[in-house]
């Protein structure tokens, strides 16, 4: 796959987890293998997930945007993931844009 310089060559590394939770991080899910590899090369994460337990101890290049936030069930955030997609996009659109200008070499 070449995944590490695939992300050495990334503006910004998007990946999700049905729960993003410590398991994720330290038990060698791909979430968290990914995430290692983009601070590894200074590229910013954006985490989208159903539900996290982390709020604190993530480095400030990581954004993490749960579905849950989206304040509709479990199952009503899986059948319109889309939509909850683009409404979680477009409430964290500024935190976005803050997430990738916080690496230089992200902006090309």
């Amino acid at each position: 796959l070449g995944l590490p310089e695939r992300i050495r060559n990334a503006d910004l590394v998007v990946t999700g987890e049905g729960s993003f939770d410590l398991q994720t991080i330290d038990h060698g899910k791909a979430p968290g293998r990914l995430l290692e590899l983009a601070e590894k090369h200074e590229v910013p994460v954006l985490v989208v997930c159903g539900r996290t337990e982390i709020e604190k101890g993530l480095p400030p290049s990581v954004l993490v945007l749960a579905c849950a936030e989206a304040g509709l069930s479990e199952v009503d955030s899986m059948s319109r993931a889309a939509e909850v997609l683009a409404l979680l996009l477009t409430r964290n659109s500024d935190e976005i844009r803050r997430l990738v200008r916080c690496f230089p070499e992200a902006q090309g």
